[in-house]
């Protein structure tokens, strides 16, 4: 059950009462000063209660937060630091299967395409990637174990960033790119596609 912010306890007490001692003047104004101070109470609770959530906190409240999950701020931003924490909490739920895959995927904001191969493999093309080595990280987290996972990033955009002016391979485009198998990372020229 979700709770209710009650700003107003000392009208609402006297409420509670039953009907034998409901109106009795020194029950009710007994009941509002004893019901005063939870107003500060109540707010004090409440800010706990919405700086600590993850859609709302910020600055420091996001670094406790972080240590709680136990991912560091390592001088990310605020916003880039909030989409890690949400990649993290999402993948320590994984299953390792392509539902929680895709739904990490998803998480990142971005564009994206996937790729399941046989046996056990898949792959997963992510562009315009600010934070390209946490998703990776993280993703390659989330898979199952004994399958192989290749996380393809750019921080460009999926655009053409290349073209070949041969005329053997006229009209092949492609993108620079990093490449994470497996937790091991390489870069290079790729993702080439015939136009």
């Amino acid at each position: 059950m979700i709770p209710v912010r009650e700003d107003d306890h000392s009208s609402a007490a006297p409420l509670l009462l039953t009907d034998a001692f409901r109106g009795k003047p020194p029950n009710d104004e007994i009941l509002k000063s004893l019901t005063k101070p939870l107003v500060g109470l109540e707010a004090a609770a409440w800010d706990v209660i919405l700086k600590r959530r993850l859609g709302t906190a910020e600055g420091e409240q996001l670094d406790v937060l972080g240590r709680v999950v136990g991912e560091p701020r390592r001088g990310r931003s605020d916003a880039l630091y909030l989409s890690v924490l949400k990649l993290v909490i999402r993948v320590r739920r994984s299953q390792g299967r392509t539902i929680d895959l895709l739904n990490v995927l998803t998480l990142t904001g971005f564009d994206f395409s996937y790729a399941e191969s046989y046996p056990a493999g898949w792959r997963a093309e992510i562009f315009v990637l600010p934070n390209g080595p946490d998703i990776a990280y993280w993703l390659l987290k989330a898979k199952a174990v004994g399958t192989s996972g290749t996380v393809v990033y750019s921080t460009v955009s999926r655009i053409t960033t290349w073209t070949m002016d041969s005329p053997t391979f006229a009209g092949v485009t492609g993108n620079v790119f990093a490449s994470v198998t497996n937790r091991a990372l390489g870069f290079g020229l790729g993702s080439c596609r015939a136009a």
